[in-house]
């Protein structure tokens, strides 16, 4: 890289903090320290990421594909994922969960693959030969404290905030326009004299405005929404609740808060500083970290069904399946119907749902109804029987192989409904 480019990029990440730095402000400090997940585990993986690319004497977005770089990525998301976890109830949508679970991945990714720039241009010393290694490791030590300490504080914040809020929008979009809405500050001294602007706006459930207004309207923004009963407040003029909402929000980092992360079912604001990268670089980081969550699913499952599958007697021998009581006989569900998840259709976009709902299987294969049968095309010894469970979220399609052997859960497919 020449001293004039390297000098530019420099600029630009100089520009790209100062935007960082005004987007999340004094909010960052509003989070205590001991309030943060442990981050020690990040912090040894982004020394190991910094010193690979030390070694490659650049950065490549190819590096992205390393191990360094994916257990970066893993590691953020799950610090970002515990402040999820906190907030989420246990019956929320099993879409919602994991929609926001791979938004976390997708933003960890963002956020690796710029740190992983800035380490690259620490390497050039302003002469353009590669700094020593101890100069190098105190400026990584630098992006690591801005990356990994004080925006990381600012984005739990945000995502503990974003998931409560997604998960309180479930349950208003479920009562519909039943009650109004009506928005809520904190109603303390350090309310943001814009959000207190919008304190006792009252509307239906499905006016436009909660697409753009619903909380959080900000990093570190307290305020959220209530039920009220029809009648209770008057209702506020659609058209100026809208434009007081643009006025208060007229800023540009403002205007990224514009968005409702349960209509969405995203925690972090989709016009955010990360996001902007080159094209083609913006496709690898999402696919990496796309991989990484489907990868994290793929792991979980496995895990659950070798530690849950209960071990029966067959004869003299043992086997490890669940037996599955039907009104006309025994289903078996063993490790073949959890590999048949994992390893069809995982360009699905359901399909990391249908990897979890694969454990409550034969639960939901005890309680279903059968069609009908089909003849089977790649197994001319058997027949299919396909049955059918309908769940709060889905409409879930088992197919039970029966041949001279048995009869054994073979797949499942799973229908929005």
């Amino acid at each position: 890289m020449s001293p004039s480019l390297l000098l530019t990029r420099r600029r630009q990440y100089g520009a790209f903090h100062e935007a960082l730095d005004s987007l999340y402000g004094a909010d960052r400090l509003t989070l205590a320290q001991d309030n943060m997940p442990d981050t020690a585990n990040l912090q040894g993986l982004f020394d190991a990421l910094a010193d690979l690319i030390y070694k490659d004497g650049r950065f490549t977005v190819s590096q992205l594909r390393s191990k360094e770089a994916r257990r970066v990525i893993v590691e953020t998301a799950n610090v970002l994922a515990e402040g999820v976890n906190t907030q989420l109830p246990t019956d929320v949508s099993d879409t919602l969960r994991y929609a926001l679970e791979e938004n976390t991945f997708t933003f960890s990714g963002f956020k690796t693959f710029h740190a992983m720039r800035e380490i690259g241009l620490s390497l050039v010393a302003e002469d353009g030969n590669i700094k020593p290694f101890r100069q190098f490791k105190d400026d990584v030590k630098a992006v690591n404290d801005s990356y990994n300490v004080n925006y990381l504080r600012a984005e739990y914040q945000q995502a503990v905030g974003a998931s409560q809020m997604a998960a309180k929008w479930v349950d208003i979009e479920r009562d519909g326009d039943r009650y109004d809405l009506q928005y809520r500050t904190a109603q303390d001294l350090h309310v943001r004299e814009a959000h207190r602007l919008l304190h006792g706006t009252t509307l239906p459930q499905s006016d436009p405005f909660w697409d753009k207004y619903y909380p959080p309207n900000g990093w570190g923004c307290r305020c959220t929404v209530v039920q009220v009963r029809k009648g209770k407040y008057p209702l506020s003029d659609p058209d100026l609740a809208m434009k007081r909402g643009d006025n208060c929000t007229a800023s540009v980092k403002q205007q990224m808060f514009r968005f409702n992360p349960g209509k969405q079912m995203k925690l972090f604001p989709p016009k955010h500083p990360y996001y902007k990268t080159p094209t083609s670089d913006g496709r690898t980081v999402s696919k990496v970290a796309s991989d990484e969550f489907v990868r994290r699913q793929r792991r979980e499952l496995e895990a659950w069904y070798k530690s849950n599958m209960p071990t029966v007697k067959v004869g003299k021998f043992s086997a490890k399946r669940f037996d599955v009581s039907m009104p006309d006989g025994t289903v078996f569900v063993n490790k073949s119907f959890y590999k048949e998840c994992v390893a069809k259709h995982p360009e699905s976009d359901l399909y990391p749902v249908r990897l979890a709902y694969a454990r409550k299987a034969h639960d939901m294969l005890a309680k279903a109804t059968k069609l009908y049968d089909e003849p089977s095309k790649d197994h001319p010894d058997a027949v299919f029987e396909v049955w059918q469970y309908d769940g709060k979220e889905y409409r879930v399609e088992f197919k039970v192989k029966r041949n001279a052997d048995g009869r054994f859960l073979h797949y499942m497919r799973l229908y929005k409904k």
